[in-house]
């Protein structure tokens, strides 16, 4: 059984096809680790995060702009992204669609896998 992950609007889930392969939960639980990226939810094994979106759009800029902060972490982002089956411009785009398609009337983005 595949995985997938999910956005809630308004604590509806509405299903958006964000490409994360069913290595992806993983890959994403180790990238938010590595940039300190905070997830309310209980644990980062859980099946549901709740994430600030100014956290997302941190993490969003951290990659895109290629500084300091993601140099300290580049060869373990790849790794991640390789077990991931996905490459930097992809996750990109995933993370750009959990920032903008997601409820922008909340401050969280929920996510769920299942």
């Amino acid at each position: 059984m595949s995985w997938n992950l999910h956005v809630a609007h308004t604590y509806k889930i509405k299903y958006d096809c964000v490409s994360f392969s069913s290595n992806g939960q993983d890959a994403l639980e180790q990238i938010f680790s590595m940039f300190n990226i905070e997830n309310l939810s209980d644990s980062y094994s859980a099946d549901y995060y709740q994430i600030e979106r100014s956290e997302l759009e941190r993490l969003f800029n951290i990659i895109h702009t290629d500084g300091k902060e993601f140099q300290k972490h580049a060869k373990e982002f790849e790794q991640a992204l390789c077990e991931a089956e996905m490459n930097r411009d992809e996750f990109l785009a995933c993370l750009d669609k959990l920032i903008n398609n997601s409820d922008q009337t909340n401050e969280y983005v929920y996510l769920a896998w299942y």
